[in-house]
């Protein structure tokens, strides 16, 4: 049954979504923020810029699929943001290559300041 399910496993990237993720998804559902894959409620903005050119989101995306085994994973990606260029479009491309990306709903960036754009990879579903 459904309650047997294991939870998804939310993942926001870039870290910038996670605190309002954070507060509009249940807490019993796992929530973590591309690139270091830890909680989302805080972003950390000390040397942002610098960090963020270190990142790699192929080792992020392998990373995220391990923790989830056989949950479904859901992410809230927002492309662009100043520091990150397309890290995310980078990111959910590498989930791409083991679970197919399904768009639940995309973005609307003349309608909300933080737009984000909401891919489910099902652990049944293969590219």
């Amino acid at each position: 049954t459904a309650d047997r399910a294991p939870a998804a496993l939310v993942v926001t990237c870039p870290d910038q979504l996670g605190p309002s993720v954070r507060r509009a998804v249940p807490e019993r559902i796992d929530v973590v923020a591309y690139p270091n894959l830890g909680p989302p409620e805080r972003v950390d903005w000390v040397d942002y810029g610098e960090r963020n050119r270190r990142n790699d989101p192929d080792a992020a995306a392998a990373a995220l699929l391990r923790r989830a085994g056989g949950r479904t994973i859901y992410a809230a990606v927002n492309n662009g943001y100043l520091t990150l260029g397309n890290q995310c479009a980078a990111f959910v491309a590498a989930l791409g290559r083991s679970r197919r990306p399904e768009l639940l709903l995309d973005a609307q960036g003349d309608r909300y300041y933080e737009a984000m754009t909401l891919y489910a990879f099902r652990p049944s579903a293969t590219p």
